[in-house]
């Protein structure tokens, strides 16, 4: 009568009681965990056997609190207390905090039943936790908002919507723009925006229609000395959990200023050299006016009745004339395609009368230093093309001039060969080959590609010119094509020289292929 009253009374509270004996076996609950579970002393039982090893009372438990409670009933010995999730009847799990005693009439752990009083502290804990993450919250953005502070950008944060706009600027916007914090949120930054930057922009379409970042540059208000500065904006969008965007200006009016000086000593001096280019090509023609007429006047003096000394005077005024006027159309050539002012002609050429000229020219050269001229012309080489035959020309003599003048002993062979032809254009067809195997695309400038025939089929030609002279130095291999410069530029060389014969070769070559 005595337990039935007491079991009455147990009824009554408002909190939800369970007996446990050490054993892991339920004694007895009350009306409020049938209540609220939805079980009886018979099926929790029931339940609890459905179970090996740990007290999950067939998931009334949380799964993630079973082990938990297992040992914690097992180790208290005293009265403890904790908190565990318990499933109720319509499936969902709720914080209740639990209070255990143990009630043991002998020193026998084996005979000890809990008896333990659960209280509902759900909305509690849920609050207690909101509260906790939102402390988290304020302390983390107030730590953010300490660092933004420290960086010498601004950085702002807002929200895409009408009403809310920008939600925060670091203190580095108040000092640059002299607004006050609370003048700034919103859209009243936009006042500090120079007025075409900010009608240009049309901030408030990017931020409250735009979901990808962006980067801009702008022109922002600075208060110390009333001007505007070029920014460059970034701005990332961050969902936390809503939309927002995070973005920094960074001042890069400096820059902005130093690329408009290059700009502008850049384009002083390419006017300096387009000058000076056009200085050398009128004083070209200037000095190479009258020289024309002194080395007329010194052919037709060696015409008239002369002694052999007088001869000999009359021969050195003109080789020293002629390698004045090779200097001067030297540097005639490399200004005038420095300048951009050689245009190819082009003409029908009989490509191997061209280079049977060439070889009249510097066979004198080469019998001058006993040296033997082999001339090789393929047969597949076309017989007539359009070309132009005196830039043609000028190309071989300089290189086949600068063999002649490294080469002391043996031979300068000339070798012409067609490697291929396109019957269109090189991007859109491919290139039969009749000596030698080559991609469809364009040969590289080693090849004089613009060499065609009266149909418009393009021809690629390649000569090869092999002496066998001193060499070149290996280090000197890299610059051979650099204008004005000599592998030997000692007081003492050997060969003289503008050091511009290969480079013009180079330039004129290049022409050549985009005709």
């Amino acid at each position: 009568e005595s337990e039935q009253s007491y079991k009455l009374l147990m009824d009554s509270v408002p909190q939800v009681m369970i007996w446990v004996h050490s054993r892991m076996e339920i004694m007895w609950v009350n009306l409020q965990w049938v209540s609220y579970t939805g079980c009886d002393l018979d099926s929790t039982t029931d339940q609890m056997m459905k179970v090996t090893g740990k007290v999950d009372l067939g998931g009334i438990i949380h799964p993630e609190d079973a082990q938990r409670i297992h040992e914690w009933w097992r180790a208290i010995m005293e009265t403890s207390q904790t908190e565990i999730r318990l499933r109720s009847l319509s499936g969902e799990y709720r914080w209740f905090h639990i209070r255990s005693h143990p009630l043991s009439t002998s020193n026998n752990s084996d005979q000890i039943i809990w008896i333990s009083t659960m209280t509902d502290v759900h909305d509690h804990y849920v609050l207690k936790e909101q509260q906790k993450q939102q402390a988290q919250l304020q302390a983390s953005e107030h730590w953010h908002r300490l660092m933004g502070d420290t960086i010498p950008v601004i950085v702002w944060i807002a929200t895409p919507t009408q009403a809310t706009g920008v939600e925060h600027f670091n203190k580095r916007w108040m000092q640059h723009t002299g607004q006050s914090y609370e003048e700034s949120l919103g859209w009243g930054w936009v006042r500090a925006l120079h007025e075409d930057d900010a009608l240009k922009c049309k901030w408030q379409n990017m931020l409250l229609n735009s979901t990808e970042g962006f980067e801009i540059e702008q022109r922002i208000f600075r208060a110390s000395d009333q001007t505007y500065r070029w920014h460059q904006i970034r701005a990332i969008p961050l969902r936390d959990p809503t939309l927002k965007w995070f973005g920094t200006a960074v001042d890069i009016d400096d820059q902005k200023q130093a690329e408009k000086v290059l700009i502008a000593a850049r384009k002083a001096a390419e006017e300096a050299v387009a000058n000076q280019e056009l200085f050398l090509a009128n004083m070209s023609h200037e000095i190479r006016t009258p020289l024309n007429g002194l080395s007329g006047m010194i052919q037709l003096l060696s015409d008239t009745p002369l002694v052999d000394e007088q001869r000999d005077y009359i021969a050195t005024m003109q080789r020293s004339m002629d390698a004045l006027l090779q200097i001067i159309n030297d540097i005639l050539d490399f200004s005038k395609i420095r300048a951009g002012g050689v245009v190819l002609e082009r003409q029908r050429t009989v490509l191997e009368q061209v280079i049977d000229d060439v070889r009249d020219l510097v066979l004198p050269l080469a019998e001058a230093k006993n040296l033997r001229l082999p001339l090789f012309v393929d047969q597949n080489v076309p017989l007539v093309l359009l070309a132009d035959s005196g830039r043609l020309r000028q190309i071989l003599i300089n290189i086949i001039g600068n063999a002649i003048k490294f080469t002391e002993h043996g031979q300068i062979t000339i070798r012409c060969e067609c490697l291929g032809e396109y019957e269109k254009s090189p991007s859109s067809s491919t290139m039969s080959s009749p000596s030698s195997s080559l991609s469809s695309s364009p040969p590289s400038s080693s090849y004089l590609e613009a060499i065609r025939n009266d149909k418009g089929t393009i021809y690629v030609v390649r000569f090869t010119i092999t002496d066998t002279g001193c060499g070149i130095k290996e280090q000197d291999i890299p610059r051979l094509f650099d204008s004005f410069y000599q592998g030997d530029i000692s007081s003492t060389k050997k060969h003289s020289g503008t050091g511009l014969g290969l480079a013009i070769s180079k330039r004129l070559v290049c022409i050549f292929i985009f005709i």
